[in-house]
């Protein structure tokens, strides 16, 4: 379980515990808000995307770790749009 304080992907909802969890920055350093698979060298790995098409691909990740896949997309539908990348879109 994760604590409450425990930062989370603004883009993915992937939780940020361990350094080499973080996304980078322009020059390298860990990015604060982004993960690695999200955020790589200060830009979106994809910039295209959209808030429908994270939901699926995180559906898709939690599905193939155990969870059933109507929970994740009921999850990540609640969740994906609250995050900072997604709510100015």
């Amino acid at each position: 379980m994760l604590e409450r304080s425990t930062p989370i992907c603004q883009s993915c909802a992937m939780p940020l515990v361990r350094a080499e969890d973080h996304g980078t920055d322009a020059a390298g350093r860990p990015a604060a808000k982004f993960c690695r698979f999200c955020f790589v060298g200060g830009a979106f790995v994809d910039p295209a995307a959209t808030a429908d098409t994270m939901i699926e691909r995180c559906v898709r990740v939690l599905a193939g770790r155990g969870m059933l896949e109507r929970d994740a997309r009921i999850l990540m539908a609640g969740t994906i749009p609250a995050l900072e990348r997604w709510r100015a879109s």
